[in-house]
Protein backbone atom coordinates (compact mmCIF):
# COMPACT_ATOMS: atom_id res chain seq x y z
CA UNK A 1 0.00 0.00 0.00
CA UNK A 2 1.64 3.26 -1.43
CA UNK A 3 1.88 6.54 1.09
CA UNK A 4 -0.34 8.23 -1.79
CA UNK A 5 -3.09 5.84 -1.01
CA UNK A 6 -2.80 5.33 2.37
CA UNK A 7 -3.32 8.64 2.82
CA UNK A 8 -6.22 9.49 0.56
CA UNK A 9 -8.46 6.31 2.46
CA UNK A 10 -7.58 7.71 5.86
CA UNK A 11 -9.23 11.19 4.46
CA UNK A 12 -12.36 9.17 3.62
CA UNK A 13 -12.04 7.44 7.19
CA UNK A 14 -11.78 10.91 8.67
CA UNK A 15 -14.58 12.78 6.69
CA UNK A 16 -17.43 9.47 7.58
CA UNK A 17 -16.50 8.88 11.05
CA UNK A 18 -18.25 12.32 12.16
CA UNK A 19 -21.59 11.30 9.99
CA UNK A 20 -21.53 7.92 11.96
CA UNK A 21 -21.10 9.16 15.42
CA UNK A 22 -23.22 11.89 14.70
CA UNK A 23 -26.15 9.73 13.07
CA UNK A 24 -25.89 7.45 16.76
CA UNK A 25 -26.03 10.56 18.53
CA UNK A 26 -29.51 11.55 17.00
CA UNK A 27 -30.95 7.73 16.38
CA UNK A 28 -30.16 7.04 20.81
CA UNK A 29 -33.11 8.70 22.37
CA UNK A 30 -35.54 7.21 20.02
CA UNK A 31 -35.93 3.21 21.56
CA UNK A 32 -38.31 2.44 19.58
CA UNK A 33 -38.31 0.92 15.53
CA UNK A 34 -34.75 2.57 15.40
CA UNK A 35 -32.25 -0.97 16.70
CA UNK A 36 -31.58 -1.30 13.46
CA UNK A 37 -30.14 2.35 12.63
CA UNK A 38 -28.36 1.96 15.76
CA UNK A 39 -26.76 -0.86 14.81
CA UNK A 40 -25.76 0.48 11.86
CA UNK A 41 -24.13 3.79 13.03
CA UNK A 42 -22.68 1.56 15.77
CA UNK A 43 -21.02 -1.22 14.04
CA UNK A 44 -20.01 1.03 10.81
CA UNK A 45 -18.04 3.30 13.25
CA UNK A 46 -16.33 0.63 14.65
CA UNK A 47 -15.27 -0.58 11.15
CA UNK A 48 -13.86 3.18 10.36
CA UNK A 49 -11.83 2.74 13.77
CA UNK A 50 -10.73 -0.21 12.63
CA UNK A 51 -9.75 0.36 9.15
CA UNK A 52 -7.92 3.28 10.61
CA UNK A 53 -5.79 1.27 12.53
CA UNK A 54 -5.34 -1.13 10.28
CA UNK A 55 -3.92 1.41 8.31
CA UNK A 56 -1.57 3.34 11.19
CA UNK A 57 -0.08 -0.46 13.03
CA UNK A 58 0.38 0.98 16.47
CA UNK A 59 1.55 4.34 15.68
CA UNK A 60 -2.57 4.74 15.86
CA UNK A 61 -2.99 3.50 19.15
CA UNK A 62 -4.49 5.36 21.88
CA UNK A 63 -4.22 4.86 26.12
CA UNK A 64 -6.34 6.50 28.00
CA UNK A 65 -6.32 6.27 31.91
CA UNK A 66 -9.73 3.66 32.28
CA UNK A 67 -8.21 1.06 29.82
CA UNK A 68 -6.88 -0.99 33.17
CA UNK A 69 -10.54 -0.60 35.47
CA UNK A 70 -12.33 -1.32 31.89
CA UNK A 71 -10.56 -4.45 31.19
CA UNK A 72 -10.93 -5.68 35.10
CA UNK A 73 -14.68 -4.65 35.21
CA UNK A 74 -14.58 -7.23 31.82
CA UNK A 75 -12.61 -9.89 33.77
CA UNK A 76 -15.12 -9.57 36.67
CA UNK A 77 -18.49 -9.58 34.25
CA UNK A 78 -17.29 -12.87 32.69
CA UNK A 79 -16.54 -14.53 36.28
CA UNK A 80 -20.24 -13.59 37.34
CA UNK A 81 -21.87 -15.31 34.18
CA UNK A 82 -19.84 -18.13 34.29
CA UNK A 83 -21.08 -18.67 38.07
CA UNK A 84 -24.61 -16.95 37.38
CA UNK A 85 -27.82 -18.22 38.19
CA UNK A 86 -28.92 -17.98 34.36
CA UNK A 87 -25.45 -17.40 32.63
CA UNK A 88 -27.69 -17.36 29.00
CA UNK A 89 -29.36 -14.15 30.28
CA UNK A 90 -25.92 -12.91 31.46
CA UNK A 91 -24.56 -13.63 28.20
CA UNK A 92 -27.14 -11.72 26.52
CA UNK A 93 -26.71 -8.74 28.85
CA UNK A 94 -22.93 -8.81 28.02
CA UNK A 95 -23.89 -8.54 24.30
CA UNK A 96 -26.43 -5.62 24.66
CA UNK A 97 -25.06 -3.92 27.31
CA UNK A 98 -20.99 -4.57 28.13
CA UNK A 99 -19.87 -4.60 24.46
CA UNK A 100 -22.04 -1.68 23.45
CA UNK A 101 -20.73 1.05 26.28
CA UNK A 102 -17.46 -0.30 25.52
CA UNK A 103 -17.41 0.35 22.18
CA UNK A 104 -19.20 3.72 22.25
CA UNK A 105 -16.47 4.69 24.61
CA UNK A 106 -13.23 3.65 22.52
CA UNK A 107 -14.76 4.85 18.65
CA UNK A 108 -15.10 8.31 20.40
CA UNK A 109 -11.82 8.01 22.28
CA UNK A 110 -10.52 7.45 18.52
CA UNK A 111 -12.44 9.27 16.36
CA UNK A 112 -12.80 12.58 18.44
CA UNK A 113 -9.42 14.23 18.03
CA UNK A 114 -9.95 17.95 17.59
CA UNK A 115 -11.85 20.52 19.39
CA UNK A 116 -13.70 20.78 15.57
CA UNK A 117 -14.89 17.36 16.77
CA UNK A 118 -15.79 17.97 19.76
CA UNK A 119 -17.42 20.89 18.86
CA UNK A 120 -19.37 19.08 16.24
CA UNK A 121 -20.50 16.02 18.36
CA UNK A 122 -21.64 18.62 21.56
CA UNK A 123 -23.50 20.68 19.69
CA UNK A 124 -25.73 17.68 17.82
CA UNK A 125 -26.42 15.93 21.19
CA UNK A 126 -27.40 19.77 22.65
CA UNK A 127 -29.46 20.76 19.23
CA UNK A 128 -31.02 17.01 18.95
CA UNK A 129 -32.32 16.93 22.71
CA UNK A 130 -34.57 19.29 21.47
CA UNK A 131 -36.85 16.91 19.58
CA UNK A 132 -37.39 14.45 22.70
CA UNK A 133 -37.98 17.56 24.84
CA UNK A 134 -40.57 19.35 23.05
CA UNK A 135 -42.21 15.65 22.03
CA UNK A 136 -42.28 15.33 25.46
CA UNK A 137 -44.23 18.78 26.28
CA UNK A 138 -46.52 18.11 23.35
CA UNK A 139 -47.42 14.91 24.58
CA UNK A 140 -48.00 16.11 28.39
CA UNK A 141 -50.64 18.49 26.75
CA UNK A 142 -52.66 16.30 24.31
CA UNK A 143 -52.47 13.82 26.93
CA UNK A 144 -51.34 10.63 24.79
CA UNK A 145 -48.26 8.48 25.55
CA UNK A 146 -48.04 9.56 28.93
CA UNK A 147 -46.94 6.86 32.03
CA UNK A 148 -49.00 6.93 35.40
CA UNK A 149 -49.66 10.74 33.95
CA UNK A 150 -45.13 11.08 33.73
CA UNK A 151 -43.94 12.81 30.42
CA UNK A 152 -41.82 9.79 29.38
CA UNK A 153 -41.20 11.57 25.54
CA UNK A 154 -39.60 8.74 23.29
CA UNK A 155 -38.62 6.57 25.95
CA UNK A 156 -39.96 3.92 27.65
CA UNK A 157 -39.92 5.24 30.77
CA UNK A 158 -40.06 8.22 32.95
CA UNK A 159 -37.17 8.32 34.88
CA UNK A 160 -34.81 7.16 31.39
CA UNK A 161 -36.49 10.29 29.87
CA UNK A 162 -35.45 11.99 33.11
CA UNK A 163 -31.66 10.77 33.00
CA UNK A 164 -31.08 11.95 29.54
CA UNK A 165 -32.28 15.08 30.07
CA UNK A 166 -29.61 15.41 33.31
CA UNK A 167 -27.15 14.67 30.87
CA UNK A 168 -28.22 17.17 28.51
CA UNK A 169 -28.84 20.07 30.59
CA UNK A 170 -25.37 20.84 32.03
CA UNK A 171 -23.73 21.16 28.80
CA UNK A 172 -26.50 23.42 27.21
CA UNK A 173 -26.17 25.08 30.34
CA UNK A 174 -21.97 25.82 29.76
CA UNK A 175 -21.74 25.85 26.20
CA UNK A 176 -24.31 29.11 27.04
CA UNK A 177 -21.41 30.73 29.71
CA UNK A 178 -19.00 30.10 27.27
CA UNK A 179 -20.64 31.98 24.09
CA UNK A 180 -21.27 34.93 26.28
CA UNK A 181 -20.68 37.10 22.97
CA UNK A 182 -22.36 35.34 20.86
CA UNK A 183 -26.12 36.17 21.10
CA UNK A 184 -28.01 33.64 19.07
CA UNK A 185 -25.79 30.73 19.69
CA UNK A 186 -26.00 31.67 23.54
CA UNK A 187 -30.09 32.56 23.57
CA UNK A 188 -30.08 29.18 21.41
CA UNK A 189 -28.11 27.15 24.38
CA UNK A 190 -30.26 29.01 27.41
CA UNK A 191 -33.37 27.98 25.34
CA UNK A 192 -33.04 24.58 25.75
CA UNK A 193 -31.67 24.23 28.86
CA UNK A 194 -34.79 25.95 30.19
CA UNK A 195 -36.67 23.56 27.55
CA UNK A 196 -34.77 20.13 28.86
CA UNK A 197 -35.46 21.67 32.47
CA UNK A 198 -38.82 21.51 31.92
CA UNK A 199 -39.11 18.34 29.87
CA UNK A 200 -36.92 17.19 33.39
CA UNK A 201 -39.63 18.37 35.73
CA UNK A 202 -42.65 16.99 34.11
CA UNK A 203 -40.62 13.77 33.93
CA UNK A 204 -41.88 14.29 37.39
CA UNK A 205 -38.18 11.94 38.61
CA UNK A 206 -37.16 13.45 41.86
CA UNK A 207 -33.98 11.62 41.54
CA UNK A 208 -32.94 12.77 38.60
CA UNK A 209 -33.44 16.69 39.60
CA UNK A 210 -31.57 16.09 42.68
CA UNK A 211 -29.03 14.47 40.86
CA UNK A 212 -28.62 17.43 38.37
CA UNK A 213 -29.03 19.94 41.30
CA UNK A 214 -25.63 18.05 43.35
CA UNK A 215 -23.62 18.24 39.98
CA UNK A 216 -23.96 21.95 39.65
CA UNK A 217 -23.14 22.45 43.33
CA UNK A 218 -19.99 20.07 43.37
CA UNK A 219 -18.57 21.33 40.57
CA UNK A 220 -19.68 25.29 41.48
CA UNK A 221 -20.05 25.78 45.02
CA UNK A 222 -22.54 26.99 47.48
CA UNK A 223 -21.74 30.23 46.57
CA UNK A 224 -21.71 30.05 42.45
CA UNK A 225 -23.88 32.11 40.37
CA UNK A 226 -24.35 29.26 38.42
CA UNK A 227 -26.14 27.19 41.13
CA UNK A 228 -28.22 29.60 42.14
CA UNK A 229 -29.34 30.46 38.80
CA UNK A 230 -29.52 26.46 37.75
CA UNK A 231 -31.85 26.25 41.12
CA UNK A 232 -33.93 29.55 40.70
CA UNK A 233 -35.15 28.28 37.20
CA UNK A 234 -35.66 24.53 38.53
CA UNK A 235 -37.90 26.03 41.52
CA UNK A 236 -39.54 28.48 38.98
CA UNK A 237 -40.77 25.87 36.75
CA UNK A 238 -41.77 23.72 39.52
CA UNK A 239 -44.36 26.25 40.41
CA UNK A 240 -45.40 27.08 37.13
CA UNK A 241 -45.51 23.06 35.75
CA UNK A 242 -46.79 21.68 39.23
CA UNK A 243 -50.64 22.83 38.38
CA UNK A 244 -50.07 20.21 35.34
CA UNK A 245 -49.27 17.55 37.33
CA UNK A 246 -51.00 15.05 39.96
CA UNK A 247 -50.38 16.23 43.33
CA UNK A 248 -48.60 12.97 44.80
CA UNK A 249 -46.17 13.56 41.68
CA UNK A 250 -45.07 16.96 42.11
CA UNK A 251 -41.45 17.65 42.95
CA UNK A 252 -41.71 19.39 46.43
CA UNK A 253 -42.88 16.14 48.11
CA UNK A 254 -38.94 15.97 49.03
CA UNK A 255 -39.87 18.96 50.78
CA UNK A 256 -42.67 17.58 52.90
CA UNK A 257 -40.45 14.98 53.28
CA UNK A 258 -37.99 17.07 55.18
CA UNK A 259 -40.46 19.19 56.76
CA UNK A 260 -42.27 15.30 58.53
CA UNK A 261 -45.11 15.95 57.04
CA UNK A 262 -44.59 12.71 54.75
CA UNK A 263 -43.17 9.19 55.38
CA UNK A 264 -40.21 8.09 53.67
CA UNK A 265 -42.14 4.96 53.15
CA UNK A 266 -44.97 6.85 51.24
CA UNK A 267 -41.98 8.58 49.20
CA UNK A 268 -39.30 6.51 48.53
CA UNK A 269 -42.60 3.55 48.03
CA UNK A 270 -40.85 -0.48 47.64
CA UNK A 271 -37.63 0.93 47.00
CA UNK A 272 -36.90 0.51 50.79
CA UNK A 273 -37.63 -3.12 50.64
CA UNK A 274 -35.95 -3.48 47.28
CA UNK A 275 -32.34 -1.77 49.09
CA UNK A 276 -33.12 -4.16 52.06
CA UNK A 277 -33.33 -7.21 49.58
CA UNK A 278 -30.27 -6.50 47.47
CA UNK A 279 -28.58 -6.24 50.39
CA UNK A 280 -29.53 -9.68 51.48
CA UNK A 281 -29.14 -10.92 48.07
CA UNK A 282 -25.18 -9.21 48.69
CA UNK A 283 -24.59 -10.99 51.97
CA UNK A 284 -25.79 -14.81 50.05
CA UNK A 285 -23.46 -14.01 47.22
CA UNK A 286 -20.63 -11.71 48.33
CA UNK A 287 -17.92 -12.00 45.96
CA UNK A 288 -18.94 -12.43 42.68
CA UNK A 289 -23.06 -11.93 42.97
CA UNK A 290 -25.94 -13.33 41.24
CA UNK A 291 -24.94 -13.16 37.91
CA UNK A 292 -24.10 -9.62 35.22
CA UNK A 293 -27.61 -8.42 33.56
CA UNK A 294 -31.50 -8.91 34.39
CA UNK A 295 -30.59 -11.81 36.59
CA UNK A 296 -32.45 -10.00 39.32
CA UNK A 297 -35.96 -11.42 38.72
CA UNK A 298 -34.98 -14.70 38.70
CA UNK A 299 -34.49 -14.68 42.25
CA UNK A 300 -36.03 -11.44 43.76
CA UNK A 301 -40.16 -12.53 44.14
CA UNK A 302 -38.91 -16.29 45.27
CA UNK A 303 -36.06 -15.85 47.45
CA UNK A 304 -35.68 -12.25 48.76
CA UNK A 305 -38.44 -10.01 48.15
CA UNK A 306 -40.50 -8.98 51.83
CA UNK A 307 -43.60 -10.59 52.54
CA UNK A 308 -45.60 -7.41 51.79
CA UNK A 309 -43.99 -6.60 48.22
CA UNK A 310 -46.41 -7.83 45.44
CA UNK A 311 -45.03 -6.78 42.10
CA UNK A 312 -41.72 -8.19 39.82
CA UNK A 313 -38.72 -6.08 39.79
CA UNK A 314 -36.59 -6.01 37.28
CA UNK A 315 -33.63 -3.62 39.50
CA UNK A 316 -32.48 -2.70 43.12
CA UNK A 317 -33.34 1.46 42.18
CA UNK A 318 -29.27 2.25 43.25
CA UNK A 319 -26.66 1.96 40.73
CA UNK A 320 -23.86 0.46 43.36
CA UNK A 321 -26.44 -1.93 45.23
CA UNK A 322 -27.46 -3.14 41.95
CA UNK A 323 -23.78 -3.43 40.68
CA UNK A 324 -22.98 -5.26 44.19
CA UNK A 325 -26.30 -7.80 43.22
CA UNK A 326 -25.24 -8.75 39.75
CA UNK A 327 -20.75 -8.77 40.51
CA UNK A 328 -21.01 -9.18 44.00
CA UNK A 329 -18.57 -6.68 46.26
CA UNK A 330 -15.32 -7.24 43.49
CA UNK A 331 -17.46 -5.93 40.61
CA UNK A 332 -18.07 -3.33 43.25
CA UNK A 333 -14.93 -2.67 44.13
CA UNK A 334 -13.76 -2.29 39.92
CA UNK A 335 -16.68 -0.26 39.54
CA UNK A 336 -16.12 2.33 42.14
CA UNK A 337 -12.34 2.25 40.50
CA UNK A 338 -13.08 3.04 37.16
CA UNK A 339 -15.80 5.85 38.23
CA UNK A 340 -12.87 7.41 40.53
CA UNK A 341 -10.87 7.64 37.64
CA UNK A 342 -13.29 9.01 35.13
CA UNK A 343 -13.77 12.17 37.39
CA UNK A 344 -10.93 12.23 38.51
CA UNK A 345 -9.40 13.08 34.87
CA UNK A 346 -13.09 15.06 33.95
CA UNK A 347 -12.52 17.48 36.97
CA UNK A 348 -8.58 18.19 36.19
CA UNK A 349 -9.95 19.15 32.46
CA UNK A 350 -12.75 21.17 33.82
CA UNK A 351 -10.49 22.96 36.45
CA UNK A 352 -7.60 23.51 34.07
CA UNK A 353 -6.59 27.11 33.64
CA UNK A 354 -8.90 28.39 30.70
CA UNK A 355 -5.93 30.23 28.82
CA UNK A 356 -4.44 26.77 28.00
CA UNK A 357 -7.54 25.87 26.51
CA UNK A 358 -9.10 27.09 23.06
CA UNK A 359 -11.36 30.02 24.11
CA UNK A 360 -12.20 27.91 26.61
CA UNK A 361 -14.21 25.72 25.07
CA UNK A 362 -12.61 22.49 26.35
CA UNK A 363 -13.04 24.13 29.55
CA UNK A 364 -16.68 24.58 29.43
CA UNK A 365 -17.19 21.31 27.78
CA UNK A 366 -15.55 19.33 30.30
CA UNK A 367 -17.54 21.23 32.80
CA UNK A 368 -20.90 20.27 31.25
CA UNK A 369 -19.64 16.87 30.94
CA UNK A 370 -18.50 15.94 34.94
CA UNK A 371 -21.44 18.35 36.05
CA UNK A 372 -23.77 15.58 33.90
CA UNK A 373 -22.05 12.75 34.82
CA UNK A 374 -21.87 13.38 38.75
CA UNK A 375 -25.63 14.14 37.95
CA UNK A 376 -26.42 10.81 36.56
CA UNK A 377 -24.10 9.30 39.90
CA UNK A 378 -26.65 11.08 42.22
CA UNK A 379 -29.83 10.41 40.31
CA UNK A 380 -28.14 6.42 40.53
CA UNK A 381 -28.70 6.46 44.33
CA UNK A 382 -32.72 6.28 43.32
CA UNK A 383 -32.40 4.19 40.01
CA UNK A 384 -30.07 2.01 38.39
CA UNK A 385 -28.86 4.14 34.72
CA UNK A 386 -26.37 1.09 33.72
CA UNK A 387 -28.56 -0.83 31.22
CA UNK A 388 -29.57 -0.55 27.84
CA UNK A 389 -29.65 2.87 25.51
CA UNK A 390 -28.63 5.26 28.65
CA UNK A 391 -25.57 3.88 29.21
CA UNK A 392 -24.65 4.04 25.94
CA UNK A 393 -25.23 8.14 26.07
CA UNK A 394 -24.04 8.25 28.87
CA UNK A 395 -20.30 6.64 27.95
CA UNK A 396 -20.48 8.43 24.82
CA UNK A 397 -19.82 11.61 27.11
CA UNK A 398 -17.40 10.03 28.69
CA UNK A 399 -15.78 9.31 25.95
CA UNK A 400 -16.24 12.89 24.65
CA UNK A 401 -14.89 13.81 28.30
CA UNK A 402 -11.93 12.11 27.96
CA UNK A 403 -11.05 13.33 24.39
CA UNK A 404 -11.57 16.92 25.70
CA UNK A 405 -8.90 15.40 28.23
CA UNK A 406 -6.33 14.49 25.78
CA UNK A 407 -7.26 17.22 23.59
CA UNK A 408 -6.02 20.01 27.04
CA UNK A 409 -2.95 17.90 27.90
CA UNK A 410 -1.97 18.49 24.42
CA UNK A 411 -2.60 22.22 24.21
CA UNK A 412 -1.04 22.54 27.45
CA UNK A 413 2.44 20.55 26.50
CA UNK A 414 2.31 23.02 23.51
CA UNK A 415 2.13 26.11 25.68
CA UNK A 416 4.66 25.05 28.14
CA UNK A 417 7.51 24.15 25.26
Amino acid sequence: MTADFRTSVLRWIEFLQMPFLMGLICVLPFESHSALFMSLTLYGSLVLVAAKLLIKGRAGLVSTPIDLPIFALMLVVVASTIFSVDALISLKSMRHNLVGFILVYYIVIYAVDSVAKVKKLLFTFVLFSVIPSIYGLWTLASGSGLLDERVRSTFRHPNRFANYMVLVIPLAFCLARHYRKNIFIRLTLSAIFCVCTAALILAASRGATLGLLLGFLIVFGLRSKAVWITAGVVVALIVILSPFQRADLRLMKGAYLLGGQLSAERVLGERLLLWESGVNIVKDHPLLGIGYGKTLPLVYLTQYANSSATEEQTQTHNTPLQVAVELGLLGLCVFIWLHIVVFKETWHAAKRDEALNDAGILRASSTGALIALLGMMGTGMFNYFYKDRLILVYWLLIGLAFSLRRLSNMRASTAKS
